[in-house]
């Protein structure tokens, strides 16, 4: 699945919180394969004829054996979901690790969809630019270095809203590793860049992302945006910003459940102060 199994422990979010931690490790480990590990022979060795069966099945047997288990607390901030939320399937989704996502150029995806497919990796094309691979698919092994970037498909999605114009001057002002600008350019490559963080060895990382995109005129500062940057600022002028603010995380908590394990509630306001901070200043 491309992710480390003593890590599957953290799919069960705060559930069963008295059971030994193996035992958890075994539970989840259970529900997130169907093929059977030492962990789930030695632990659940009376659930280990049900391995194959679907995962809402699986849940049902889990509820059996320990009545305790509330699926709710896989989700610690559950109370605070939308109605709208399908809630049952939200929780469960935290057992599957989710696809891992590329894009492409329109012109190159049949060729980057045969060469996958020649490897017997199984293809899922969402549009002509973006596809779903299985999580864990070793892409730097079968494709060309910048033929491809690795981006979920709801970053992927921010796109529909930039419609850059050739000639335009654009802003990425929080660019971590230059993902969106990345984006950006591919929909419109004659275009003038800024891009901008507060860090510099995520800027570094943007360097190669941009040389292996082929990308080699732009701007780049080193930029704190909640001080005052006039003197550094003051003679450009933009038809686009891109910020992206600092956030929670939370769209990549089904990949990286631990981070949900430990996130603080408290935290959430930080961020929300930041973000509102930013778009004042701007």
């Amino acid at each position: 699945m491309g992710y480390p199994p003593y890590l599957q422990l953290f799919r069960l979010g705060k559930a069963l919180p008295t059971l030994h931690n193996e035992v958890r490790l075994s539970i989840a480990d259970f529900l997130c394969h169907d093929t059977l590990s030492l962990l789930v022979e030695k632990n659940l060795p009376d659930l280990k004829e049900n391995i194959t069966l679907p995962l809402g099945e699986k849940l049902a047997l889990i509820k059996v054996k320990y009545p305790d288990f509330n699926i709710e607390e896989v989700y610690p901030f559950h109370t605070t979901l939308s109605n709208d939320i399908d809630k049952e399937a939200f929780f469960t989704s935290f057992f599957k690790q989710p696809d891992l996502f590329i894009r492409v150029k329109t012109e190159d995806s049949a060729a980057i969809v045969s060469k996958l497919e020649g490897e017997s990796i199984v293809v899922k094309m969402i549009t002509d630019t973006a596809l779903a691979l299985p999580n864990g698919t070793k892409l730097e092994t079968i494709l060309n270095e910048g033929s491809y970037q690795v981006q979920d498909l709801s970053s992927q999605h921010t796109g529909e809203y930039f419609k850059p114009n050739k000639w335009d001057k654009w802003w990425d002002c929080c660019a971590a590793s230059g993902g969106k600008t990345l984006l950006l350019h591919s929909l419109e490559p004659v275009i003038e860049l800024l891009v901008s963080d507060l860090r510099e060895s995520v800027l570094l990382n943007l360097d190669e992302r941009f040389r292996l995109a082929g990308i080699r005129k732009y701007h780049k500062k080193e930029i704190d945006l909640l001080q005052n940057n006039d003197q550094v600022l003051h003679h450009y002028q933009f038809d686009g910003i891109i910020l992206d603010a600092p956030c929670t995380g939370s769209g990549t908590w089904g990949r990286t459940p631990e981070m949900l394990t430990f996130f603080e509630e408290r935290k959430i306001n930080q961020f929300a102060g930041i973000q509102k901070a930013l778009c004042k200043t701007w």
